[in-house]
């Protein structure tokens, strides 16, 4: 699959395609992504962007799809879906009794909110600078919460077992 995200397709849409037939051709599909030329891409009608610009805008691109295929979207999706009351203030959270209020408050948290109450990626380096640093600050005990449903428990468990635990406890 050869495309230049950014111009005609958001970085998103080359992620799912790309996650779709790798999946239908295993071992069998690649995907070279690259700037764009203007004989193809201008079809939009959009102005056409100099080089400069247009590797800048593939270099945000490809970060994006990056993090998706990698499953940071569905990390995001996860933590807003069981943790986006986490970014209501202390007050609003003290009055609310029910449920249904903690729901009717949550429909204005939008996913990217969420990323400023609970520590989201799918990247378990960055989750191992993230703890680091409180045991930088002088925690001795860290307690860690995966925020998803059941399906998500077991693969927290393994991945921060064999990974980020070991990497801040240096064995």
């Amino acid at each position: 699959m050869v495309n230049a995200p950014g111009q005609r397709y958001h970085p998103a849409i080359i992620a799912q395609a790309a996650a779709t037939l790798s999946e239908m051709f295993p071992g069998r599909f690649w995907v070279a992504l690259g700037s764009g030329e203007a004989s193809n891409e201008h079809i939009t009608g959009d102005r056409w962007p100099a080089k400069a610009e247009r590797v800048a805008r593939l270099g945000e691109a490809v970060a994006v799809i990056r993090a998706l295929l990698a499953g940071e979207e569905t990390a995001l999706a996860v933590a807003h879906d069981q943790w986006r009351t986490n970014v209501f203030d202390s007050s609003l959270a003290f009055e609310l009794e029910l449920p249904e209020q903690f729901d009717a408050a949550a429909r204005f948290v939008a996913r990217e909110d969420v990323r400023s109450a609970v520590l989201v990626s799918a990247d378990l380096g960055r989750h191992t600078a993230w703890l680091g640093e409180y045991v930088e600050l002088g925690f001795d005990e860290l307690y860690l919460h995966e925020v998803g449903q059941a399906e998500h428990q077991q693969p927290f468990i393994d991945a921060f077992g064999s990974k980020v635990i070991p990497a801040l406890t240096g064995s």
